[in-house]
């Protein structure tokens, strides 16, 4: 793809991998502190076009998987 081997795969490259390998929709996550708290997103997103299939978000108590409000 032209890119440097230690690039970091964006939305945007993402979404080009996925076009490229004629996959239809792709995930993208994030973990984010929130003081002593973490939000938890998902998105399922086109890979065609980029529009937002699907989109959760959770806020957790603490790192551990029990804890999720």
């Amino acid at each position: 793809m032209g890119r440097p081997v230690g690039e970091r795969v964006t939305g945007d490259v993402g979404r080009e991998i996925a076009q490229r390998q004629g996959v239809k929709a792709l995930l993208n996550g994030s973990i984010s502190s929130l003081g002593a708290h973490y939000v938890i997103s998902l998105a399922a997103v086109s890979a065609g076009n980029g529009d937002s299939l699907a989109r959760e978000q959770v806020e957790a108590l603490a790192k551990r998987k029990s804890q999720v409000a």
